[in-house]
Formats: structure tokens, C-alpha cells, sequence
């Protein structure tokens, strides 16, 4: 597995709402040259999941947190983006209170629109969820939020 929680520098503590953010730094190997968002991102609730479904909700919850835009060859910047489609593949229990690596690749952009795929893995390695995602996108405009700078 590459670059475990403990490893990482922290670039944002505080992601939205409950959720515990872990990237390394730019130039860290989690993300690729160049991208102002992260490609490889490690979260954790920050409160006790009581059941199953709690914990599935919260996996649904992360998997729309993040775009795998972001490492486009030939974009610079990625702006708002949208959501068109989004799919989660659930294939193993995975403890969303424990940290999770979800790792994001974009397959394809074109005419505004982009397509993406991701993984999510329990601490331990094990693929606890797969996604795909299609987003509508603005190229050129900076994003805003948490880990825009």
C-alpha cells in the first residue's frame, strides 16, 4: 500500500463537515505534478460510526468529495464541476471511523464533460468500493475551498 496515514503530511486536518483529510504535500508522490487537487487522498470520519449502514453512508458521502479531473494531461486548472452521473460499487465492509485511501484516475475528457474512476481501500489494503463519475467542467477557472491552496 502506498503511503499510509501515519506516513503523511498533513495538507488539510479539517475536511468538510466530520471528515478528517490526509494528502501529502505537492510534490509528495500521492499526487501527480502540476495538480492543485489531490489524486490520492486518505479520510476518516472523525466520530464513531454506530452500524453497517452508517458506515456505507459515509463511503457514499466521501466518494463525491473529491474529482479525478484533477490530473487531466493538458488542463491546467480544473473549474466548478458538476456531476452527471456517479456510481459506488460496494465489495467489501470497510470502517469509515478508521482511515480509507480513495485513489482517483481520469479516463477521459472532452467537450466539457469528464469521466473518472476510483477505488477505495481500507486501511489495510483490501478494496472496501469501486466509482465512476461523470462531471461537467470548466476548464481555466481556480477552484475554492479547503485544499485550494
Amino acid at each position: 500500500m502506498v503511503g499510509r496515514p501515519g506516513q503523511a503530511q498533513v495538507m488539510s486536518g479539517a475536511g468538510p463537515g466530520l471528515i478528517d483529510v490526509l494528502t501529502l504535500e505537492r510534490g509528495g508522490h500521492l499526487q501527480f505534478p502540476g495538480q492543485e487537487w489531490p489524486s490520492r487522498i486518505w479520510m476518516r470520519t472523525r466520530e464513531h460510526l454506530a452500524d453497517e449502514i452508517m458506515h456505507a453512508c459515509a463511503l457514499t458521502y466521501i466518494s463525491d468529495m473529491f474529482t479525478g479531473l484533477a490530473s487531466v494531461p493538458g488542463i491546467d486548472q480544473v473549474g466548478p464541476v458538476t456531476s452527471v452521473d456517479h456510481a459506488v460499487w460496494f465489495h467489501r465492509k470497510a470502517g469509515l471511523d478508521d482511515w480509507v485511501l480513495m485513489d482517483l484516475l481520469a479516463e477521459s475528457t472532452a467537450g466539457g464533460r469528464g469521466m473518472y474512476t476510483g477505488r477505495i481501500f481500507s486501511r489495510d489494503g483490501r478494496l472496501a468500493a469501486g466509482l465512476a463519475q461523470e462531471s461537467l467542467f470548466r476548464p481555466g477557472t481556480r477552484r475554492r475551498g479547503p485544499l485550494a491552496d
